[in-house]
């Protein structure tokens, strides 16, 4: 966010709010329109299964990377006056995300904790439009990742074998059913109440 990814070679990259910040002006010179953005909040180290967890991504406007730990500042930058449309906030869809999982239960709770924590922010920032998840199913050859509400198939690519804790949760966001399947995962992240999945920026 603050950071580009090759700080030392200026030519190859920039960090995402300068991009944002030079596009939104270019646009106000040359004519705006309304445009809004589609954003992946992978956790900084994309093996982890705790996202709540992520001291890369501080609770600060000048923090390096934004995650689903302090999404809420992507929104609040949203929100400032010079980037508005007709008087009103970008928009943010979260277009592509996933959480990681070891082939154990414990982190596959960690898993779905890691979704519930971040369904429940969303549903406190109302900028947000769409959070689609990736994958349905853990990826043989995506690096050691096991993203998947389903395991796979050893060796298989997107061929199910049985389903994580995660499966559940995934089915019923969104639903009456979705408090109470929640619930359990709130103390995996040490939070008191999911309110505290937010911080005040």
């Amino acid at each position: 966010w603050n950071v580009a990814h090759t700080p030392d070679q200026p030519l190859n990259s920039v960090s995402g709010k300068d991009l944002l910040d030079s596009f939104a002006k270019l646009a106000r010179e040359r004519g705006d329109f309304d445009w809004h953005i589609a954003f992946h909040p992978y956790a900084t180290n994309l093996f982890s299964s705790e996202i709540w967890n992520d001291p890369v991504a501080r609770l600060s406007p000048k923090t390096p990377k934004i995650t689903f730990h302090n999404l809420e500042f992507l929104c609040q930058y949203l929100d400032t006056p010079e980037l508005h449309w007709d008087g009103k906030p970008r928009r943010l869809i979260l277009s592509e995300q996933g959480f990681h999982s070891q082939p154990n239960p414990s982190s596959e709770l960690q898993q779905a904790a890691s979704y519930a924590y971040a369904w429940e922010k969303c549903k406190r920032l109302p900028a947000i439009d769409a959070f689609i998840y990736h994958r349905h199913v853990d990826h043989a050859h995506e690096g050691g990742l096991r993203l998947g509400l389903w395991k796979n198939v050893p060796g298989s690519i997107a061929t199910p074998e049985s389903t994580k804790p995660i499966y559940d949760l995934f089915r019923k966001a969104g639903t009456d059913l979705w408090e109470d399947a929640a619930k359990p995962f709130l103390p995996v992240t040490g939070l008191k109440s999911w309110d505290d999945s937010t911080a005040t920026p």
